[in-house]
Order: C-alpha cells, then sequence, then structure tokens
C-alpha cells in the first residue's frame, strides 16, 4: 500500500513539473516579445533625445 502512495505521489509531482514547465513556456513566449518591444522603444525614445 505504502509503494502505491509512494508511486501516486512521484506521478502528481513529475505531472505538476511538466505543467509548470508547460505554463512558464507559455507565459515566456506571451510575454517576452511585447517586454522586448517596449524595452527597444525606450531604447530608441532615449537614443533620439
Amino acid at each position: 500500500m505504502r509503494h502505491l502512495v509512494e508511486l501516486v505521489l512521484i506521478v502528481w509531482w513529475v505531472h505538476g513539473v511538466a505543467v509548470a514547465q508547460g505554463f512558464w513556456m507559455t507565459v515566456g513566449c506571451v510575454c517576452l516579445p511585447p517586454m522586448a518591444f517596449v524595452v527597444s522603444m525606450m531604447e530608441v525614445i532615449k537614443w533620439a533625445n
């Protein structure tokens, strides 16, 4: 019985890690381009002045 609980915990943990990685990759793909755009625009404005 104990082994079953350990197995469930391991599977649950691996699943959680996979979901978290997918989540952070999605967040990165959504957030990084606008952030890069804003930073580059700020640089352009800074250089223009």
